[in-house]
């Protein structure tokens, strides 16, 4: 009887371990790290200066990369410390639109012209 309790609780133990591990990709995370893909709105090498520098300050983002191009934003964080929403809360407040956070005219509108030719097309 010890041992089919054993064997029980062994297996509890590796079954929520292992559900545990399928909330982030271990190539690419840690424990506690986390890597997402977020779409921003943007333009220019500013513009990817401003996002990448904003995010960059924060000690629980250990990288961040926008590109113009595809205009998608990869960000390696510590999900302990900041969460996705705050994440984009931040590239908001710098002037630029997420796919969920809308950025509002106060901070929109110190951007360079160039930075701002995306919100005026739309």
């Amino acid at each position: 009887m010890k041992q089919f309790l054993s064997v029980c609780f062994f297996l509890m133990i590796v079954c929520i371990s292992n559900a545990q591990a399928k909330k982030y990709n271990p190539k690419l995370d840690g424990p506690f790290t986390s890597t997402k893909t977020i779409k921003v709105d943007g333009v220019c090498e500013l513009c990817e200066h401003t996002i990448e520098g904003t995010l960059k300050k924060s000690p629980a983002i250990f990288f961040a990369d926008w590109d113009a191009g595809t205009k998608l934003l990869l960000v390696k964080y510590d999900r302990t410390k900041i969460s996705v929403k705050k994440i984009e809360e931040m590239v908001a407040a710098t002037g630029h639109n997420t796919a969920n956070t809308k950025t509002d005219s106060t901070a929109h509108k110190p951007l360079p012209d160039c930075c701002r030719q995306e919100k005026r097309s739309k």
